[in-house]
Order: C-alpha cells, then structure tokens, then sequence
C-alpha cells in the first residue's frame, strides 16, 4: 500500500507550492524534454542518466514548480514523488 511508502517518500509539488525549492537556470531544454515524454500516451517514463551532482534534481524540483507556476496542463504532473532510495535499504 502506499502508506508503507509514506516514509521513504516526499512530495515534490507540495513543497513547490510552499515555495521551498530554489529555481534552476539553464536547464529549460532537458525540463521541456521530460515533459514532452511524461505526455506520452505510451512509453512516459523520462530517465535522467548523468554524473553525480550535475543537477538531475534540480530538473526534477524545476517540474514540480512547473506544475504550480506555469500552464502545464498535462495531469501527468500533478504528482511527484521523490524517493529516499538511501532509507529503503
């Protein structure tokens, strides 16, 4: 069940909502990408392969703020969930 999640898991549009993610600069082209690919009917499931700490959440953090701050209408992205992989091992 999803409660069993519940503390591995964090809402990301919440917290874009509350205004407690910093904006990303520079990375419009991958953020559009994935949103082209989260609307998919098919085969919607965007990967970020990149080096450590090049920035993969912070795109992820900058599409949660797109659902709150900007027409995004797409129901692919009322929810993101990021997941603490650390504390489920």
């Amino acid at each position: 069940t999803y409660q069993a999640l519940e503390k591995y898991d964090h809402d990301l549009v919440a917290d874009a909502e509350d205004g407690k993610l910093n904006q990303v600069i520079g990375r419009d082209e991958e953020i559009r990408h994935c949103i082209q690919v989260l609307s998919r009917r098919m085969r919607n499931n965007p990967v970020l392969i990149e080096e450590t700490s090049v920035g993969k959440t912070a795109i992820v953090e900058e599409l949660a703020q797109c659902t709150v701050y900007h027409d995004v209408s797409d129901t692919c992205l009322q929810c993101l969930i990021a997941f603490d992989m650390g504390a489920l091992v």
